[in-house]
């Protein structure tokens, strides 16, 4: 049977995870069937396991995976609050002229965003094989990585996507240390 870690993300504000191409007017459109992928989702976690963790890189790549070794997990979609996601709105961008600071001329960029009002959930789901004694640094560097995540999507830098992503189960010292440690209980 598979193991599964469960996560909540609470939105602090709209967010866009862009399609990746244009439509219906707009130059940023959102997947509607899947407005918050697992595999951004996967992405954000190891970046934040990398960049704000400093966990140890050969425990990152056995969990996150490699180019040359798939993960033992898998990051699932994430599933609305409320059974369905909201209706996106419309927000618009423009290019301000740095010499003068006024508004460019056809410099306008339309993009959709959601605002959930409440959290989403998703799933960490173990599906390969891991040592019993590697599974509790896994799990921890997981929850810790997720907690490290404070932005989804497009346009984080300019008040999109904001979120914090919270595990059924604390984070404690002993995780961060066995995430630096690389796995073993020798920190």
């Amino acid at each position: 049977m598979a193991e599964a870690l469960t996560f909540y993300v609470t939105f602090h504000g709209p967010f866009r995870v862009s399609s990746g191409s244009a439509g219906g007017g707009l130059d940023a459109v959102i997947d509607l069937s899947n407005p918050l992928p697992g595999s951004s989702l996967k992405g954000l976690m190891r970046n934040a396991a990398v960049d704000t963790l400093r966990a140890d890189s050969a425990l990152v790549a056995r969990v996150f995976g490699t180019e040359f070794a798939a993960s033992p997990w898998v990051w699932c979609d994430a599933e609305p609050g409320g059974n369905q996601w909201p209706t996106p709105s419309v927000r618009a961008r423009v290019s301000i002229d740095e010499e003068t600071h006024t508004v460019v001329e056809d410099r306008i960029m339309l993009g959709a965003v959601m605002e959930p009002t409440v959290p989403a959930t998703f799933q960490v789901v173990q599906q390969g094989a891991i040592a019993n004694a590697e599974r509790p640094a896994h799990e921890a560097l997981i929850r810790c990585a997720a907690a490290a995540v404070k932005h989804v999507g497009a346009e984080r830098r300019r008040g999109l996507g904001w979120v914090s992503v919270a595990g059924d189960r604390r984070i404690s010292a002993d995780d961060i240390r066995l995430i630096r440690a690389g796995g073993t209980n020798n920190a």
